[in-house]
């Protein structure tokens, strides 16, 4: 799976967080109708205290 950050947030290691997320998630596999690839965008919020 490769990750990419649309938009940084302004915070280099909030962006690396973000991308280790999205590398680390794991989903079932791609029913065959979809093909071997998909593209989806998912918003991450930070909440910093």
């Amino acid at each position: 799976m490769s990750a990419r950050l649309i938009a940084s947030s302004g915070s280099s290691t909030l962006d690396q967080a973000a991308l280790e997320m999205a590398r680390h998630a794991s989903g079932r596999p791609l029913p065959p109708e979809m093909g071997s690839s998909a593209s989806l965008k998912v918003p991450v919020r930070y909440s910093i205290r």
